[in-house]
């Protein structure tokens, strides 16, 4: 009887062990984070037209949610970014401090990931979302002779849009890497001595990490 019993256990563990290999659980979700550069393009990064934002190159980091249907996929996008400001005032004789643009905001919509190779290892991502952005202004600060004029950051909640594109690539039946490019926009505005002052963000967004089906 141990025999047979041995036997059977163990034709038992190769037929749970080769089901397994032949048919993975599909896993329907993953969660990905992200860090990379924050690329302001436009009028954001401007430093010679009136509504220029004079951003610098700044950072970028990312929790995306995702959860894949028949044929469509759906998700939520988390983001935080900052950019210094190019100062181009240094030649003045002031001593000039200014804070960073910051941003964070949050997107929902279509976030669908499709195979591109027969292994099933390599998935190509894209998205487009809206939502809500939260931005801050810089804080600037002029100082020369003892005096000194502060300007304090302004708050403003504008809409959020976004497109992008990413890859994925399976490192275990759970993790991948991920690399991707998003573009952002917003047009917050901001009340200056009583008047409101649009300014257009945009920025192109690279950003690689880690991320886990489940």
């Amino acid at each position: 009887m141990k025999k047979i019993l041995i036997t059977l256990a163990g034709l038992f563990l190769l037929q749970v062990g080769f089901a397994q290999t032949t048919n993975p659980v599909e896993r329907k979700s993953s969660l990905i984070f992200t860090g990379g550069a924050a690329i302001p393009v436009g009028p954001f990064a401007s430093t010679t037209s009136e509504d220029g934002g004079m951003a610098n190159t700044g950072y970028n980091l990312n929790l995306q949610y995702a959860r894949q249907l028949k044929g469509i996929g759906l998700g939520i996008h988390g983001m935080y970014s900052s950019h210094a400001l190019k100062n181009d005032l240094e030649d003045t004789g002031l001593n000039i401090d200014i804070g960073n643009w910051t941003y964070y905001g949050i997107t929902a919509g279509l976030l669908s990931s499709y195979p591109i190779n027969n292994q099933k290892t390599v998935s190509f991502d894209i998205k487009a979302m809206i939502g809500a952005g939260f931005v801050n202004s810089p804080s600037i600060k002029i100082t020369s002779d003892g005096e000194s004029m502060e300007e304090p950051s302004r708050s403003s909640t504008a809409f959020l849009g976004e497109v992008g594109a990413g890859l994925r690539f399976k490192i275990s039946q759970r993790a991948f890497l991920y690399g991707g490019a998003d573009w952002i926009m917003m047009q917050p505005k901001f009340k200056y001595d009583g008047q409101s002052i649009e300014q257009k963000i945009s920025a192109f967004n690279l950003h690689a990490g880690l991320g886990f089906n489940f």
